[in-house]
């Protein structure tokens, strides 16, 4: 399905976007064989990365960028496309929160709980965020 979108919009951003969603998901990669994992969600990062070129908007790609990066703990790179999609919208705050993730598990609590913050001031009701300045000041002894 997406070799076809591929092939007929290669300079699409939606779809280099979509093959880069998929091929960077646990639930994808968890079907393939051990051996294939890493070459697949590179590919992936490609596709998302290939995305941000085509549309250097697209605040989705950028963020998907931050969570793949984020889940291989590449903390360096999760930020640098965390603080893209901020840059884009600074007022989401599931990126403010997702950046805020990233800043605690480099023990930076003082800027995890700036983002979090953020991310409250943005959507009062969003009990992550909550939760994440709890742990701010539980496990950051802040």
């Amino acid at each position: 399905m997406y070799n076809s979108g591929l092939s007929s919009a290669p300079n699409s951003a939606r779809v280099h976007y979509y093959v880069g969603l998929y091929k960077v998901k646990p639930d994808y990669l968890e079907t393939l064989p051990e051996n294939q994992r890493d070459a697949a969600f590179n590919d992936g990062v490609s596709h998302l990365q290939q995305s941000t070129e085509l549309y250097p908007y697209f605040t989705d790609a950028w963020t998907q960028l931050g969570i793949a990066s984020y889940r291989v703990k590449n903390y360096p790179e999760a930020l640098k496309y965390y603080d893209e999609a901020i840059k884009l919208n600074p007022y989401d705050p599931v990126v403010l929160n997702n950046s805020g993730s990233v800043y605690f598990d480099m023990q930076n609590y003082n800027e995890a709980l700036k983002r979090y913050q953020q991310a409250v001031k943005y959507k009062p009701d969003y009990a992550d965020a909550y939760m994440n300045i709890g742990s701010c000041y539980g496990v950051g002894g802040l």
